[in-house]
């Protein structure tokens, strides 16, 4: 499977508490109603995704901001978006996705901002500079380009992760909003098989 496509999974019971508490970074965080999607797509190489925020803006007449969005993966899909929905301008929020135990990465893919149109995407919060940080202690730094499309990270070698979080440090201020948007954020599953294929 390259990457999250959007025609197979469903959102799992997002509107009820998740039955779990996911372990991130060294201590638990609740799977709360308001926090966390679950998306299944029972494959071969990913059984099920969790997405979850520090906060999420309230559902609009045409639309809403959950996490789960995040895994609308590709530019035909930017209309939808996480959106943080504290007081400020989303500096210190985060999002986290857990995989499967010992999924093997070496990148993280992002559509920064509100994708859904250059109106959109100019109006709301970019993301800026991030951290990204591992169940297993692993931290990254990185500062996103201020433009639509794919940006990949690149996390300096393979990590075997089941959890990680990225935190807004920094921000591109919207024109008209302060919520800080993301249209995107995904896993490549088959990279670490198309590597070891290479490498034969």
């Amino acid at each position: 499977m390259r990457l999250f496509p959007s025609s197979l999974p469903h959102i799992w019971n997002a509107s009820r508490p998740l039955a779990c508490l996911i372990p991130l970074l060294g201590f638990t965080m609740s799977a709360e109603a308001g926090n966390c999607d679950r998306i299944h797509y029972g494959t071969e190489l990913v059984d099920d995704v969790t997405y979850c925020a520090s906060s999420i803006l309230p559902n609009s007449r045409v639309a809403t901001y959950r996490p789960g969005n995040l895994e609308g993966w590709g530019l035909s899909k930017a209309h939808r978006a996480w959106c943080e929905g504290a007081y400020g301008s989303g500096e210190g929020e985060w999002v986290a996705m857990q995989v499967r135990p010992g999924t093997r990465i070496r990148k993280i893919m992002f559509l920064n901002g509100y994708q859904k149109s250059n109106k959109s995407y100019r109006e709301n919060a970019r993301a800026r500079d991030i951290t990204i940080e591992t169940d297993q202690g692993a931290r990254f730094s990185h500062r996103l380009d201020d433009r639509p499309g794919v940006q990949e990270v690149y996390l300096g070698g393979w990590h075997d992760v089941q959890t990680l979080r990225v935190y807004i440090e920094t921000i591109y201020p919207g024109s008209r909003y302060d919520d800080l948007c993301l249209s995107g954020m995904a896993l490549d599953f088959e990279d670490l098989r198309d590597f070891e294929y290479q490498q034969q």
